[in-house]
């Protein structure tokens, strides 16, 4: 028997198809961070969860958080002891997994500058 391009199988499939295109193109978009929040390096960083109702999960870099990351009862995340290693994109998703929010974690150090003018410069 033919395949023909019009049965009503085959467009549930292509249907599908599209549909998961759309999802999986979706969420690679909605990955995009616009919000930057700097941290110091071994030091607590909370990162919150703007419009969340818990429970949320919160995820880096597209994976589960590790353990010793606290999600706080007010669904925000509590990074302890901030490492470099903890850098990345954090997201937190509710219950269905649909995203809530996205930010991007830059963690530094603080250096402080001292600036003196030349000897024998001064101002009249």
């Amino acid at each position: 028997m033919p395949v023909s391009g019009s049965s009503p199988d085959r467009l549930l499939v292509i249907g599908i198809l599209s549909l998961l295109v759309v999802h999986i193109s979706s969420e690679a978009w909605s990955n995009d961070v616009s919000d930057v929040q700097y941290g110091r390096l071994g030091s607590s960083v909370t990162l919150a969860c703007r419009g969340s109702r818990s429970p949320v999960e919160w995820r880096v870099n597209g994976s589960s958080v590790l353990p010793r990351q606290a999600v706080q009862l007010d669904s925000s995340l509590s990074l302890p002891s901030a490492h470099i290693s903890m850098e990345g994109n954090y997201s937190c998703h509710d219950q269905s997994g649909t995203l809530i929010q996205a930010v991007r974690v830059r963690l530094g150090t603080v250096s402080l500058v001292r600036i003196q003018e030349p000897y024998g410069s001064s101002q009249a």
